[in-house]
């Protein structure tokens, strides 16, 4: 008897611990992000596809009335700034019911965020990229695979965020290609060779 309620307690141990999912997880090679269209604020069809022939694809799902959502808008608006000219793409996805459209375009117009806002009101495009709260934000690669995940937002996940954005444009950015990427390297052996 004693033994089984040892089991028992080591089987609900493992249980909870496995349930306890960090809200990042980085690395998730492998899982392909569904193509999409939803409409933007102007009312015109965005297709996910088409942004990814120019590189990474930030997207960040949120809401008016999701407070953490609002603090962590002003760091993806600077990760858009930092990165755009390397070929980052950042898309915000509102969850707004449609009647709160005017509520959507106020508050992006009065903060003077320049990233695409998409609109969601029934969170089919959520639940589509697997998210089930906001915020909610993926990174999805040129080949449509899906880099990072991190759902919720605390202060200070921003610091993560940008490392992972970094790491990621270092590889996909237009700026971030290396020498070796670029096929420039027989300039340095004709130097070396010189010498």
């Amino acid at each position: 008897m004693r033994g089984s309620g040892i089991l028992c307690l080591l089987v609900c141990a493992v249980l909870v611990t496995s349930a306890v999912i960090s809200p990042a997880m980085a690395g998730e090679g492998g899982v392909t992000v569904p193509d999409f269209k939803a409409k933007n604020l102007k009312g015109k069809n965005v297709e996910l596809s088409k942004l990814l022939e120019r590189g990474p694809v930030l997207i960040d799902f949120w809401a008016t009335w999701c407070k953490p959502c609002l603090r962590e808008l002003p760091y993806i608006e600077e990760l858009r700034e930092k990165y755009e000219d390397q070929g980052l793409t950042v898309l915000t996805v509102s969850v707004d019911q449609t009647r709160s459209l005017a509520k959507v375009k106020s508050y992006i117009k009065t903060h003077k965020y320049g990233f695409e806002v998409l609109l969601d009101p029934n969170q089919r495009l959520l639940k589509k990229m697997k998210g089930s709260t906001v915020p909610y934000l993926l990174i999805v690669s040129p080949e449509s695979e899906r880099l990072y995940v991190h759902a919720r937002y605390r202060d200070g996940d921003e610091v993560e965020l940008a490392e992972h954005v970094a790491e990621i444009m270092a590889k996909y950015g237009t700026k971030g290609e290396t020498e070796e990427d670029a096929g420039e390297t027989p300039a340095v052996e004709d130097t070396d060779a010189e010498s």
